[in-house]
């Protein structure tokens, strides 16, 4: 954003300039405009250079994106949305902004999210409620992939990013799109078994049993029982079920009991190897 913040004389920095008049400072302050509020004088609070900084120089981008910082966060997330737009229209469109603004949006879904699923733990019974968790659930996802798509294409090395799309599509069961995300993200060592693990239940929902226990095997070999404790009863469980389909029943006996050691409720996996035992 540095090009953008020097580069001076922006179209729209009128309309947004006259956003932040007096009024809106105080409203933005919580100062009702003035008298008995909290401090807004320089020095006396954050919050307060910050409102400032945008009033005193109006077109300068840089002090409307550490205000809409400071309201992000402080958990003022409609502050900081607002914030950010007027950064935007002054830039011009800038494309980090505009990501920004993305982020605190989606920011405004997670918490809506959160808020309606503590709503439905103390009324487990309201049917409005349920459906308005699946509504949110439903735009969070759809938001998240729009953006992280678009930023996939943009940054085409983060890895992260084609991760983090992957995982999306698996949630609305488009594995043939995830899949090669997955592939990408092996590389990283950082992201390889969790890459690795997800490949292997990509493979099994598309009926293809040999590429999800070799994805399986891989993750194995180099999963941490210590770090990665989630994943290494993931893949032993997933591996343990495709040798046992496959008729390998002493390496899938092995496997579960990989599992158990760690985790004795771990789904059906004690279950899994007392039958394997018994027959």
């Amino acid at each position: 954003t540095d090009n953008v913040i020097d580069r001076g004389g922006y179209e729209g920095a009128e309309t947004t300039r006259d956003a932040m008049a007096d009024e809106e400072v105080a409203k933005r302050l919580k100062t009702g405009g003035g008298g008995g509020g909290p401090a807004d004088g320089p020095g006396q609070s954050a919050e307060a250079d910050l409102v400032h900084a945008v009033r005193r120089e109006p077109d300068v981008v840089e002090h409307r994106l550490k205000l809409a910082s400071h309201y992000r966060k402080a958990g003022k997330l409609e502050e900081a949305a607002e914030t950010t737009r007027e950064a935007l229209e002054i830039s011009g469109g800038d494309a980090g902004i505009r990501e920004n603004l993305e982020d605190i949006e989606l920011d405004q879904l997670r918490g809506n999210l959160n808020l309606a699923k503590e709503n439905i733990a103390r009324n487990p019974e309201d049917d409005e409620a349920q459906q308005n968790i699946k509504a949110i659930n439903s735009e969070l996802l759809k938001r998240e992939i729009e953006i992280f798509s678009t930023r996939v294409e943009r940054y085409p090395n983060d890895l992260k990013l084609k991760f983090e799309l992957g995982s999306r599509f698996v949630r609305i069961k488009k594995y043939p799109q995830a899949i090669p995300l997955f592939q990408v993200c092996v590389k990283d060592n950082r992201l390889e078994i969790g890459a690795l693990t997800s490949l292997g239940k990509c493979f099994i929902a598309e009926k293809k049993g040999k590429l999800a226990k070799r994805q399986f095997e891989k993750a194995a070999e180099s999963v941490s029982q210590l770090d990665q404790p989630d994943l290494y009863k993931e893949v032993h469980y997933w591996l343990a079920r495709l040798l046992e389909e496959g008729g390998d029943r002493t390496t899938a006996e092995h496997h579960y009991t990989e599992v158990l050691a760690v985790d004795y409720e771990y789904k059906d996996a004690l279950a899994r190897m007392e039958g394997l035992s018994e027959d």
